[in-house]
C-alpha cells in the first residue's frame, strides 16, 4: 500500500517467515505497524504489533 509503515513507499517489500520466526528489514525511528497474516487448510493467523523505533 502507497506510504506503507515498514518502507514508507507503495508495493512489496523482501522479507523471510518461517514458522514462528520473520525478519524484515530495519525500521527507521518513529511509531509503526506491523500486520502479519497467515492461513493453511487448518489454520489461521493473525497478529498486529505497534513498534516505536527511538531516535538516533
Amino acid at each position: 500500500m502507497p506510504r506503507n509503515p515498514v518502507t514508507r513507499e507503495g508495493g512489496a517489500f523482501g522479507g523471510y517467515g518461517c514458522g514462528l520466526w520473520a525478519s524484515a528489514p530495519p525500521l527507521s525511528p518513529g511509531t509503526h505497524r506491523v500486520a502479519i497474516r497467515g492461513t493453511n487448510e487448518t489454520l489461521r493467523v493473525s497478529v498486529d504489533y505497534v513498534l516505536t523505533v527511538p531516535g538516533a
